[in-house]
């Protein structure tokens, strides 16, 4: 065979190209293969920016981790005082009521009088003790939830404990703790399925954010989830009574970048990266999930069917 010969085949290329310029068909073939061209320095420029964001939030997530689990000894030694601090004031308070057995009707009043200062300061340990081991439930949460995320091999999966799981993450948003109407329907007894617990848990926390944040100007605040057996499939919907997805974006809502929410610059509220359904729908994917979306004002539904059969 004759050897290669690279600059005979600059010179064809350079031929054909000058022939292109005055062949149609050419021109237009040139053309589809820079229109081409550019969508794929697009989607690359689009990806690049897609890995800088998902290096960022696993960052955030490791210092949530490494947070949480620092501010969790401090707390436990809080804790622990403050309920010795109360079994010290409650062997204290019997004995002040065993010592006013011999005082006169009139001091006995007084120190009857002190006591129910003195009740009142319990129950302001009480309220410590109250508030800190909530704050432990929460950092337990949190440690919790980044370790599963963390699990990068395909397990047995119930969906519906995810959701729990993820719903009881999201009251640590106050607007959504305390300003939303919820409504829980969870199907304890659905089959397994296997895959990636953070695949799951991501997508069920971006469909929820998403409803939180659709509802934040609304008079109406109210979020359904629910999940059930249909079949073959299981079924999870998340449906929020929020300002709903105008029609014409529908087709564009999985796009990445894609985002109807306000700017840092124009609003206060959390704002959108336009890559939460981007990511849902990148997750969902391989395990042959549909997703349908159904919009309008105050009512807007977003389905994912699961098959099962595979766990």
């Amino acid at each position: 065979t004759k050897p290669f010969d690279s600059f005979a085949l600059l010179d064809k290329v350079k031929k054909a190209l000058e022939q292109g310029k005055t062949d149609p068909d050419s021109q237009r073939m040139l053309h589809q293969i820079q229109e081409t061209s550019n969508r794929l320095a697009e989607q690359q420029e689009n990806l690049q920016k897609q890995i800088v964001q998902l290096s960022k939030l696993s960052s955030i997530g490791m210092l949530a981790q490494g947070m949480a689990h620092n501010l969790s000894s401090p707390l436990l030694i809080i804790l622990g005082r403050a309920e010795l601090m109360k079994d010290k004031l409650l062997q204290l308070r019997s004995r002040i009521l065993s010592l006013s057995g011999n005082q006169s009707p009139e001091a006995r009043a007084q120190t009857m009088a002190l006591l129910q200062e003195y009740d009142q300061n319990l129950k302001d340990t009480d309220i410590i003790i109250e508030n800190v081991a909530k704050l432990s439930d929460i950092i337990r949460n949190v440690m919790q939830k980044s370790r599963q995320d963390q699990i990068e091999y395909h397990q047995p999966l119930n969906l519906s404990s995810i959701l729990r799981e993820e719903l009881k993450f999201m009251e640590g948003d106050l607007f959504f703790k305390h300003n939303v109407e919820k409504h829980y329907d969870l199907q304890e007894d659905l089959p397994t399925i296997k895959g990636i617990y953070s695949d799951f848990s991501q997508t069920f926390l971006n469909l929820i954010q998403n409803a939180i944040d659709a509802m934040r100007d609304t008079e109406t605040r109210k979020l359904s989830v629910s999940s059930r057996l249909n079949g073959d499939w299981i079924e999870i919907l998340v449906r929020d009574s929020g300002c709903g997805i105008p029609q014409e974006n529908l087709d564009r809502i999985f796009e990445p970048y894609f985002t109807t929410k306000k700017g840092p610059e124009e609003s206060d509220k959390p704002v959108g990266t336009g890559l939460g359904l981007h990511m849902v729908k990148m997750l969902m994917e391989p395990y042959r999930v549909q997703i349908h979306v159904q919009s309008r004002p105050g009512d807007t539904s977003f389905t994912l069917r699961v098959p099962c059969g595979n766990g």
